[in-house]
């Protein structure tokens, strides 16, 4: 059996209905049959004979209480989807200019409004892109690292003349270090010509 809240049941005195008018009312404005609805608002009468239950559920359909429940129930419910409105930013930085307008003299409220729309004005700029573009690097593969270039011209170097399966793959560390030193100081090159515009 349904235990109504002190909430329901003050609405169900004010309406002049019982609280299980006000359930039932609503499970039938959320789209469930006449049966389930009853059902479920009078679980009570569950074990009541299939006969009986549809006495009472045409009993309980036809009373004053249920119709003045259903009709309340149904005005709250258009009423709450009416004043809703789907707006976009563009509407809302109109509204808030109107309002801005309309403000008078109030420095303060005006100032808080020309921030609101200056926020709603940097959403859009986000939202429509025109920030500045991003831009992707892909790595260079390893065949055409300018430091693996160098390192192998070194190793042919150093193994000129030997045979391939003789070949010392070993720099020495001072090597190594020259080696990137000369290609981070390319890259400085590289980056000053960019920036000077060559």
């Amino acid at each position: 059996m349904l235990e109504a809240s002190p909430r329901l049941k003050k609405e169900a005195r004010k309406i002049g209905c019982e609280p299980n008018h006000i359930i039932l009312a609503d499970l039938m404005l959320s789209s469930y049959t006449n049966s389930e609805a009853y059902d479920i608002a009078y679980s009570e009468n569950i074990s009541f004979s299939a006969k009986k239950k549809i006495e009472d559920r045409e009993r309980v359909f036809a009373s004053e209480g249920y119709k003045r429940a259903y009709e309340n129930r149904k005005r709250m419910r258009k009423y709450n989807t009416e004043e809703v409105e789907v707006r976009d930013k563009d509407d809302i930085v109109k509204e808030l200019n109107t309002i801005v307008n309309q403000a008078g003299t109030d420095p303060k409220l005006k100032a808080e409004i020309l921030l609101k729309i200056a926020d709603l004005q940097q959403m859009k700029k986000g939202v429509s892109g025109n920030d500045d573009p991003v831009q992707f690097f892909f790595p260079i593969s390893c065949e055409k690292c300018p430091l693996l270039q160098q390192y192998n011209q070194v190793i042919a170097k150093k193994n000129e003349g030997r045979p391939r399966d003789d070949f010392d793959y070993e720099l020495k560390p001072d090597e190594l270090q020259r080696l990137i030193e000369q290609q981070a100081k390319e890259v400085k090159d590289m980056r000053r010509k960019e920036i000077a515009g060559y």
